[in-house]
């Protein structure tokens, strides 16, 4: 294997303007994260959620798409005015 294959790291394709596209991870890397998702994928097939959970879900989804969120750090700052500590 060349120097070079065994030193690549994550590399990010970006638009113009610098928005990550897409991610270029060492091959080791990415079958052991086909094997973390074989995994789950059996599990998934036993989880059901219901229209109430789905929809939540969606909204939350949304929220982030339209970066509607806050850092965890601003979270905890917040739980911490709100509720002392």
């Amino acid at each position: 294997m060349s120097k070079m294959a065994t030193q690549l790291q994550h590399q990010f394709i970006t638009d113009h303007n610098g928005k990550p596209l897409s991610v270029v991870i060492p091959i080791n890397e990415y079958k052991d994260l086909l094997s973390i998702a074989e995994k789950y994928q059996d599990i998934e097939e036993d989880v059901h959620f219901s229209e109430e959970e789905l929809e939540s879900i969606e909204i939350s989804h949304q929220e982030a798409k339209e970066s509607k969120t806050i850092s965890s750090k601003d979270l905890f700052q917040k739980l911490r005015n709100k509720y002392g500590g």
